[in-house]
């Protein structure tokens, strides 16, 4: 049986969780970067993962996101992901919690979540950058690789936070894993053509200032949000881990519409930023996600210069048959983690 990896709450230079592998000793460092209304736990298996090929993680919990690291039974939500080895052992740890502790989960998650509507990219992807550069002199190696993972709205944060690391060869990422990365907007599947063509005339639109800046500015006034809670069954395929989302008390469904608004421009930055990374990238998404379009993902890999890194370049994997946005926690977990893991090691070992 493996050992446990070790976990530790770290405050500084923002809140994350740092994973361990058991050992104690790393040879590498990634910064891990969940999705939109989610939080540090739903990565935790990713952290699990890496700390198994001896990699250690830095956990991010983004502005708005997660418990605040405050209280117990939040932080039971946070290890019981990390524990256990799947969905439905993770579902029996929260639905074990008695009912006052899994109350104040929830309330620590609401708490932060209603940070939301001044959440701003920005912050976003410095909370990357400075857990990133933190990595870096916080007993670590310099010779030791850093590499940053982002998934959704992580992905958006960590290719600008990667962008701005990317402009000092000393400050540079290793490698850089972009996984359904929120690159593209994507219109629900209940909203019809409706929908598309609204989210269509969006991107197309908001990179104009003028018209951007009245766009963010009208979804702000309104004070709107999004119910996102019809996303849960295209995160995974997989139905404990359907009723797992729907379940976790750290887990909201309400975005706010100028949030929204923020990462939709967001995208065009990153699109933009990806022009000139040298960062060594991997860039996977699947054809038929239903929550981000994954034709950005394929214009970001494609617009990426030439990699100067010769055992690591550009890295891109289109799953045409696959529809899960949280692909790691999907069936086709295997098809994922495999490319991953030969790219992460190439010659570091």
């Amino acid at each position: 049986m493996t050992e446990k990896p070790l976990l530790e709450l770290r405050e500084a230079p923002y809140r994350h969780w740092r994973v361990m592998p058991a050992s104690g000793s790393a040879w590498a460092e990634a910064v891990v970067v969940h999705g939109i209304t989610e939080h540090p736990g739903r990565m935790m298996p990713v952290a699990r993962w890496l700390a198994e090929r001896g990699i250690a993680s830095r956990v991010v919990e983004l502005p708005g996101h997660g418990s605040g690291g405050s209280g117990d039974p939040a932080r039971g939500v946070v290890e019981a992901y990390l524990d256990c080895r799947d969905a439905s052992e993770v579902l029996d740890r929260i639905e074990g919690q008695d009912d006052r502790d899994r109350a104040i989960a929830s309330a620590h998650g609401a708490a932060q979540r209603s940070r939301l509507r001044t959440v701003t990219i920005d912050a976003l992807a410095t909370t990357v950058e400075m857990i990133a550069r933190w990595a870096m002199i916080d007993g670590n190696d310099s010779d030791r690789p850093l590499f940053i993972w982002g998934h959704s709205l992580g992905g958006l944060a960590s290719l600008i936070a990667a962008a701005r690391l990317d402009r000092d060869l000393a400050a540079a990422p290793s490698g850089l894993l972009l996984l359904s990365a929120a690159l593209r907007a994507k219109a629900p599947a209940k909203d019809g053509a409706l929908g598309g063509l609204l989210v269509a005339t969006s991107a197309l639109l908001q990179p104009i200032p003028i018209i951007g800046h009245a766009v963010r500015a009208g979804a702000w006034l309104s004070g709107l949000s999004v119910d996102t809670t019809w996303s849960i069954p295209t995160v995974s395929d997989i139905e404990a881990e359907q009723r797992l989302l729907a379940a976790d008390p750290l887990v909201g469904g309400q975005v706010p519409l100028v949030l929204l608004s923020r990462i939709q421009h967001g995208m065009s930055r990153a699109q933009r930023a990806a022009r000139d990374l040298r960062t060594p990238t991997m860039v996977i998404a699947a054809d038929g996600d239903a929550i981000v379009d994954a034709r950005g993902s394929r214009r970001v890999a494609s617009a990426l210069p030439a990699s100067p890194d010769p055992t690591r370049g550009h890295h891109s994997l289109f799953l045409a048959d696959a529809s899960s946005h949280d692909l790691p926690r999907s069936s086709d977990q295997e098809r994922v983690l495999a490319p991953i893991e030969e790219w992460l090691l190439a010659n570091d070992r």
